[in-house]
């Protein structure tokens, strides 16, 4: 009978044991979740930041796009204004060159026809 007591408090002592580590267990546990859902709103928060500044870049990316379009857009003008502004400036270049040459045989015309008159031909030279 002793050893039935002696059995009937160990089983006691390691219920009771069993109990405590029970309860410990459970506290490191609730600890724990607590810890969890604590890091999972921090991350909820990280993740809410980082889709904004994902949505954020891909507006700057857009926007950068429509900037780069818009800048070859304008760098074909520039340079279709340039070959523009180039052939004006040849074509006048030809223009005035034969407007000279037209006028010089004109004024070497006119310098010839009124060549015994001297006053005449200084005032010819002086306007030309």
């Amino acid at each position: 009978m002793v050893d039935r007591y002696k059995m009937q408090k160990d089983q006691a002592e390691e219920f009771q044991n069993d109990q405590r580590r029970h309860t410990e267990r459970k506290a490191l546990l609730e600890t724990e979740m607590k810890q969890l859902q604590q890091t999972k709103t921090e991350l909820d928060v990280q993740l809410k930041q980082s889709m904004d500044q994902y949505r954020e870049a891909e507006k700057t990316k857009a926007e950068i796009q429509r900037k780069k379009v818009r800048m070859e857009e304008l760098e074909r003008n520039r340079h279709d204004l340039e070959s523009d502004i180039t052939r004006v400036i040849a074509a006048s270049v030809e223009d005035l060159e034969h407007e000279i040459r037209r006028f010089q045989k004109t004024k070497v015309s006119i310098g010839f026809f009124f060549s015994t008159s001297v006053w005449c031909k200084i005032s010819f030279d002086y306007i030309g």
